[in-house]
């Protein structure tokens, strides 16, 4: 476990309020309205480019390409726990501004390697064994795409800075702004004829530029009067440079290890025993689709679990939310394929054949426990960013992704199908790692005396 930087841990001064469930929900919606948003992003690309020729090669290889840009993303998308935990005053702000700029120079350096080298063509030969045709036609995708980590990056770190001050509405307004961006550029890529990659690259790129702009513009005024020249020092000690490599490197661990997961379970899926491995890769797909919507309120809880911690009062009410946020994702799951609804959000929605829609179902009912224990996995997380101890995370990233690793195979071995096999391995590592945070936070809290 890591120990507290030269920085005292976040604690604002001021005693905090009581707060309701009411309130945190107001800040909480905008967030959770983000993620959603952005879970519609790539069906609603994939739905302009499925109506243009040679479908089937560009749709793959924009997954290509989003894989590839994402993992070149992973340095910048801890900045908005950054900037929610750190941006206290005006030296702490231009610091974190600094080493933003920074990171957006660097990930656009790496994505260019990648996109206009020969280094591009050692990835998808020898690295990721991506058919011809596919590699062919993700080339111009990834060279589009050059600029994308860095708009993501300054609009992470300005989104981080809005929730600390309680702007949330600015990450919810600019993702819908992002979405709306991407349905025009899509549409006029369509009306152009433009090859479906082209297509997809240019409405991502347009569509997180178009969303930096607007939080850039909207949060000018809150940068203004919190971290102005003439705004007094709060107190708080010098933030260095190595402190905030050291809080924000584990962030970025943690990320890179995550973006392992999907891969390890298609590749375990692929190797299982089951008698159509490409329709349960199919119904796995499904499945994960279905599940990130059900997901993706916790997956908003940290910064606001980071942005509101005051005292004991405030960490009971939050943990109530949090469940509340879990039961709730988890009762819309349960409906989901309980009931007639998960056919029509699979069959009707998405389009998934109806055998390959059987199959997920039964990977649904495995994933029920998911949305909750991502709730509260969410809540620990946000404790212990607040307290600077983002090494724990990664450890547990660590721990996830073993579990995960060893249950896999486990199932595989067991001859157990492979979507209940992911479903199960994905369920019981995610409990390991709620185990694990939960503890470190207890030990932490003691240690640190803050609420636990």
């Amino acid at each position: 476990m890591s120990k507290p930087t030269e920085t005292p841990p976040h604690r604002d001064k001021q005693e905090a309020a009581p707060i309701t469930q009411a309130a945190i929900l107001i800040f909480f919606l905008p967030l959770a309205a983000s993620w959603l948003l952005m879970g519609v992003e790539f069906p609603v690309i994939v739905a302009f480019v499925t109506r243009l020729p040679d479908e089937v090669v560009n749709i793959a290889a924009l997954g290509i390409v989003l894989v590839l840009s994402l993992w070149i993303e992973t340095p910048v998308i801890g900045l908005l726990s950054t900037g929610t935990t750190l941006a206290k005053n005006r030296q702490h702000y231009l610091l974190l501004r600094r080493f933003t700029v920074h990171l957006m120079i660097g990930v656009t350096v790496v994505h260019a390697l990648v996109a206009w080298t020969p280094l591009y063509w050692v990835l998808m030969h020898q690295v990721l064994g991506v058919p011809e045709a596919v590699a062919e036609a993700a080339l111009p995708g990834m060279r589009i795409m050059t600029t994308w980590s860095a708009a993501i990056a300054w609009r992470r770190f300005t989104q981080g800075v809005m929730i600390r001050y309680q702007q949330t509405w600015v990450v919810g307004v600019g993702t819908a702004v992002r979405l709306a961006t991407v349905v025009i550029a899509s549409g006029a890529g369509l009306a152009l004829r433009l090859p479906g990659v082209w297509i997809g690259s240019i409405a991502w790129v347009a569509g997180v530029t178009t969303e930096a702009l607007f939080v850039h513009v909207a949060a000018r005024r809150t940068l203004r009067l919190k971290f102005g020249p003439g705004v007094p020092s709060d107190g708080e000690p010098p933030l260095t440079y190595g402190s905030l490599c050291r809080f924000h490197l584990p962030l970025t661990l943690t990320m890179m290890l995550f973006f392992v997961g999907p891969p390890v379970i298609r590749a375990a899926i692929s190797r299982g025993q089951d008698p159509d491995p490409t329709a349960t890769l199919a119904a796995w797909e499904a499945v994960t689709l279905i599940l990130f919507f059900h997901r993706a309120p916790a997956l908003a809880l940290p910064e606001a679990i980071i942005a509101l911690q005051k005292n004991a009062a405030t960490a009971r009410a939050l943990f109530r939310f949090s469940i509340g946020v879990g039961l709730a994702a988890t009762a819309s799951l349960l409906a989901v394929t309980l009931t007639p609804l998960g056919g029509v959000l699979l069959t009707g929605a998405l389009g998934v054949p109806a055998h390959v829609t059987e199959v997920a179902v039964f990977g649904l009912v495995a994933t029920l426990l998911v949305p909750m224990l991502s709730a509260a996995q969410s809540y620990y997380k946000g404790l212990l960013t607040a307290q600077r101890l983002t090494l724990v995370l990664t450890w547990a990233m660590v721990l996830h992704m073993g579990c995960l690793v060893g249950f896999l195979a486990a199932g595989r071995a067991l001859g157990w199908p492979g979507v209940i096999n992911a479903a199960v391995s994905i369920t019981a590592a995610l409990t390991i790692e709620l185990a694990y945070l939960r503890t470190a936070w207890t030990r932490a809290a003691r240690r640190l005396s803050v609420p636990a």
